[in-house]
This record gives structure tokens, C-alpha cells and sequence, in this order.
């Protein structure tokens, strides 16, 4: 788990070999704030029991199903079934054969192939520089995974965050980099690449970062959840420490930025960007823990920690899930009772499941307010 996150951070630079077709920056007026604290309602929760052998590290979700990913050798992928709970199948090794996976997953990209009708599973491997397409639906019937494809994606001596929904067309994401060497101060700013056919565009989303001579710090602020949508019109980024979440339009360029406070923006960091290094962490809040999307919609669960004492540290969680479409529009605002670190929403049936610290399944069913 601990190898996934140091890769995932080193994927915080920026600098890769793309046609500058396309230049747009991220513009402050397209900025939505919603400050409103009101709570729709409080979900309750269903504990939903699985294999007691997995040691769940992701969580993901695509029609009915729920697929939850797991180190165990023999079974990475549990898929449920979201109308019943019930499981349906178990699949995937680690290995080094076409079929299997170098390393525990923690994210994949589950997406529909329009031209078969059935669902595709794509992931990174972050060594070789490709994507890895695999038939997920004959898996989920017959319990094995079948490679289709590789798609080679170009990089330089930095890796990146690749997307893609089976086809050779493919979105590459890197966050920031610096000017010179590694330990200057960060300059660049976060860079989308997409290829469609023979065409690829450039969109940066900021004219500037956060200047600092800690390089730990940028890399935090600045770390994001990446996530295509499934018909690859758009891109979400969803930050973790900074109060922001950004929606990019993939066919204009355009992108939309949303906050809900402004208290840890970016313009918050720059002000203390000089202090010591302690200072810099101890003004460190989770902003967003995590999120989830589907055809329609985006979920991002947010953790609030707080400190209760001077002699004793205790976290307590007031968890708030919002709910937005694609045009970064809030349609819901709900609170629940449990800290919930993974979250995946099932569409078809309106139930939304997370995983909490000590990985505990809920599952909450929203068939009440989204029709």
C-alpha cells in the first residue's frame, strides 16, 4: 500500500512530451463557491459482510456492480452485486504473466466498450509505461482475466497519471514539476495531455503555483484524484488538502473550478508558504478524503479531524457527502456517522458503499433523493 503511495506522490510532476495544440488556463470567474452548511439528512447505513480474507485497498463501482480491490494474491477483484450484497466472483493474481498484476492495486478504470457492450478494465503500469486492457465482463462470468490490449503512452524521465477507456486514445495528467533541479522551488504548473486520434491538446490548469522551498509541502497541496469520465468528455480533479475541485471539459478546454469555503485555497497556502517546515504541516487539513464518480454524477466525501485537549489528541469525524453533476451544479449535501476513507455509488440502483479506517463496508441507500 505504502509502495502505491509513494508512486502515486512522485506522480506530482509535471513536463512530458505532448503537442501544444491547446494552451487554456484555468480561469478564477468560472469559480463556484457554495457556503452554505445545510444537511439535506443524516444516512443511515447498512453493514454489508464480505470475505473476511480480503484486505480491501480500493473500492470501485460500474452498473449494478461493486468491485472491491483487495493485495490478496489469488482474489484483487471481489465484484458484488449491488441489488442483493451477495458476491458474484473473485479474480486476479499478482504476477508477471500477461494476465496478472505486478503489484496490489489500489485504482483502476472500469468503462463500457460501445462497440462489444461489455465492460473494460484499465490499469496503469506505471514501470513500462502503459495501459493494460482486460475483458472484465467474461471475468465477472468465468473468474479469469483475459489481457486484450496494451496501449504504450510516451514519457520522459517523470512519470504520470494515464486514462483510458480501452482505446488507444488515452489522457495524461502530472501535477507539478520545477525549474531546474528537483530541489528548487516548484514553477510549473499542473499539465493535462489528451490524444484523441492524431490530435493531442495541452491544458494547464493554473498560471502559477505555490512557491516554497519545501518540496514535501507543494507535492501536498497539490495532490489530487484524477478521474475520467466513462464517455471521456470530461476530467475531474479532486484536491485533497486544498479546497478545491476542478471539472475540465476535454472537447472546449474549458475548466470549472469548485470550493466550498476558501479557507485552505491556494492563495491560503502562498501566504504561508515561507514559514518552517513544522508550521507548514501543522496547517495541513484534509479537505477532501476521497470520491467516487458515475455516468451522472460526482461524490466527494470530506473528513473534518479535530483536536479536543492539550493533553490528548482525539479525531472525530464529521463526515459530509456532497453530491454534484458534471457541471459541478450541488444537488445534495448529506452527513453520516461513520469516517468513511473509500467511497464507490452504483448508479443503477442509487447506493453508495465506503470503506471506514478499520474497514468496515457500509452501503447507503440514496434511491430517496436522486431518481
Amino acid at each position: 500500500m505504502k509502495r502505491n503511495i509513494y508512486i502515486l506522490i512522485s506522480l506530482l510532476f509535471t513536463c512530458f512530451a505532448c503537442t501544444n495544440n491547446e494552451n487554456k488556463f484555468f480561469n478564477p470567474d468560472r469559480m463556484i463557491t457554495y457556503r452554505s452548511n445545510k444537511i439535506d439528512d443524516t444516512l443511515r447505513s447498512q453493514i454489508v459482510e464480505y470475505d473476511s480474507l480480503i484486505n480491501p485497498s480500493g473500492i470501485e463501482s460500474i452498473d449494478s456492480f461493486v468491485v472491491i480491490l483487495s493485495g490478496q494474491s489469488g482474489k484483487i477483484f471481489s465484484v458484488y452485486n449491488s441489488k442483493t450484497n451477495m458476491l458474484v466472483s473473485q479474480f486476479g493474481r499478482i504476477g508477471h504473466s500477461k494476465n496478472e498484476f505486478i503489484d496490489e492495486l489500489t485504482t483502476c478504470q472500469l468503462s463500457h466498450d460501445k462497440a462489444t457492450n461489455k465492460i473494460n478494465l484499465t490499469v496503469q503500469d506505471y514501470y513500462h509505461h502503459k495501459l493494460s486492457v482486460f475483458d472484465f465482463s467474461n471475468a465477472i462470468i468465468n473468474g479469469t482475466l483475459e489481457l486484450k490490449n496494451n496501449i504504450a503512452y510516451g514519457s520522459n524521465e517523470m512519470d504520470h497519471y494515464a486514462f483510458s477507456n480501452g482505446t488507444d486514445d488515452y489522457l495524461l495528467y502530472k501535477s507539478i514539476s520545477s525549474d531546474g533541479d528537483v530541489r528548487d522551488k516548484y514553477t510549473n504548473p499542473p499539465i493535462i495531455c489528451v490524444k484523441s486520434g492524431q490530435k493531442q491538446n495541452t491544458i494547464r490548469l493554473f498560471h502559477k503555483t505555490v512557491e516554497s522551498s519545501c518540496k514535501d509541502f507543494v507535492e501536498i497541496i497539490y495532490f489530487c484524484f484524477p478521474h475520467l469520465k466513462s464517455d471521456g468528455t470530461k476530467l475531474v480533479n479532486v484536491f485533497s488538502y486544498t479546497d478545491l475541485i476542478t471539472i475540465t471539459d476535454l472537447n472546449s478546454l474549458e475548466t470549472t473550478g469548485i470550493s466550498y469555503n476558501d479557507s485552505h485555497d491556494f492563495n491560503y497556502y502562498q501566504d504561508i508558504a515561507q514559514e518552517p517546515r513544522q508550521k507548514l504541516f501543522d496547517n495541513l487539513i484534509i479537505q477532501n478524503a476521497c470520491y467516487n464518480i458515475s455516468e451522472n454524477y460526482i461524490i466527494v466525501c470530506q473528513d473534518h479531524k479535530t483536536k479536543i485537549d492539550d493533553f490528548e489528541t482525539m479525531t472525530t469525524y464529521d463526515t459530509t457527502i456532497r453530491i454534484m453533476d458534471w457541471e459541478g451544479t450541488l444537488l445534495h449535501t448529506f452527513h453520516v456517522n461513520e469516517p468513511l476513507m473509500r467511497i464507490a455509488f452504483t448508479e443503477s440502483t442509487k447506493k453508495l458503499y465506503g470503506f471506514d479506517l478499520q474497514k468496515k463496508l457500509y452501503c447507503y441507500d440514496l434511491s430517496k433523493y436522486i431518481k
